[in-house]
């Protein structure tokens, strides 16, 4: 199992727009048609883009891999991204699942959007045994930790941040007009972490008008169209943006003239890619703030959450003995189901062979004798294999991690499976 990750971390948010797939499908299918990859999942979110792919040489899926992202994204994918193999990309997305890798510690949205991407490419075809077992193992710890830990107590989210990091700014916000632009998931974890604080006033804009309006009326605000929420910016303290929009929504053209002389605009961009330019912070008392200038948030959720970040950590590294141990199940059957085909190909051409020497020989077989004889020879391979098998299984039970290497090169199996 091959992963190639990008990440707020590793490229900031500005770069990370550039990392994003437009057409992920589209991705999937070329690259698993290639013939290097056997099965593909692409995950993107605010704060990510991460490929998992699963290839018969670990090397050249690597290779394929990079190749093909480097084709299909915007930026110099070797310099952000990390690769990761085997058992520490496993231990990666068993942390991502419990949201101990979020900006935001704990935040339960990355859980589902884990889940999301895994049905979408499972549903699709193009995740097989290796990927089913990581994601859906992954989707269990996450909802483990959940269970015995308090790692997602308050439900903290990119939207809560938002709005607290707009209390930094602004202190109270119950003196305050919101204007919330997007209605998707992350834009109502914004309207209830604001409905909370209970501002002065809620206004939702969303390009699906209908949309807007459902989750304004569940936050005790109103909807505006879309087309015309620049007009509402003079009439707002707080702008929070979360469309999914492809390309920028606000721009400095927009917002000039909107902007009383005795007031200020508080922007906080939220989206990935990005909603708002950042030449709208020429205009005097525009304030912009994006997921970069979250980190302060995160910062001071991870300390208060640090015991409880400590236990789910205990949890993965427990779970993931215990996976680990599945994968390798999973390997040894892989390998003795690939023994046992060759053993049988083997059987049938010498049996064909020996029939065939038969009837040259004047002496073609009936169908009992046929039968007995291909039943002796199933018997004899299986004799043969039994004990060779048995000690494999054994010896991988037992922990030898190269048992299954070795046996791939005794019987001369081919490539390492990765």
């Amino acid at each position: 199992m091959l992963g190639l990750l990008i990440t707020y971390e590793s490229a900031g948010v500005g770069k990370l727009e550039s990392a994003r797939l437009d057409e992920p499908l589209e991705f999937i299918q070329r690259i698993v048609n290639c013939g290097e990859i056997n099965e593909c999942l692409v995950l993107q979110t605010c704060n990510r883009v991460e490929l998992y792919a699963v290839a018969s040489d670990g090397q050249s899926g690597k290779k394929a891999l990079l190749e093909y992202a480097e084709e299909n994204m915007n930026l110099d994918v070797g310099n952000y991204a990390e690769f990761l193999t085997g058992s520490e990309l496993l231990e990666h997305l068993l942390r991502l699942a419990g949201g101990l890798e979020s900006m935001i510690v704990g935040e339960d949205q990355i859980l589902g959007q884990i889940k999301e991407a895994y049905e979408f490419c499972r549903k699709n075809g193009y995740t097989g045994k290796i990927l089913n077992t990581a994601f859906e193992e992954a989707i269990k710890v996450g909802k483990l930790i959940r269970t015995e830990t308090k790692i997602n107590v308050g439900h903290i989210s990119v939207g809560s941040a938002a709005v607290g990091l707009a209390e930094d700014l602004l202190g109270d916000l119950k003196s305050k007009d919101i204007l919330i632009v997007g209605a998707g998931e992350t834009a109502e974890l914004v309207g209830r972490s604001l409905v909370k604080r209970d501002p002065s006033s809620v206004t939702v804009a969303n390009r699906t008008y209908e949309r807007g309006e459902d989750l304004a009326k569940r936050l005790g605000g109103k909807a505006i169209k879309f087309s015309n929420f620049s007009n509402y910016l003079s009439q707002s303290d707080v702008v929070i943006s979360a469309t999914g929009a492809p390309h920028l929504i606000l721009e400095k053209e927009d917002i000039e003239g909107q902007i009383s002389t005795d007031g200020g605009l508080v922007l906080i961009d939220i989206a990935n890619p990005r909603d708002i330019s950042e030449n709208v912070t020429e205009i005097e008392g525009v304030e912009l703030y994006n997921l970069d200038d979250l980190e302060r948030i995160a910062d001071r959720n991870l300390w208060r959450r640090k015991e409880e970040c400590e236990k789910a950590e205990a949890i993965v590294e427990r779970e993931l003995r215990q996976i680990l141990r599945k994968f390798e199940v999973l390997k040894t059957d892989e390998i003795v189901g690939e023994i046992y085909k060759m053993a049988e190909e083997i059987r049938e051409k010498e049996l064909k062979r020996a029939a065939g020497r038969l009837t040259k020989k004047g002496r073609e077989l009936d169908e009992e004798q046929e039968e007995i004889l291909d039943n002796l020879t199933k018997s004899v391979v299986r004799k043969i294999l039994h004990d060779p098998i048995s000690y494999i299984r054994e010896a991988s039970k037992n922990g030898d991690g190269e048992i299954l290497d070795r046996a791939r090169r005794l019987f001369k199996l081919g490539g390492e499976g990765s």
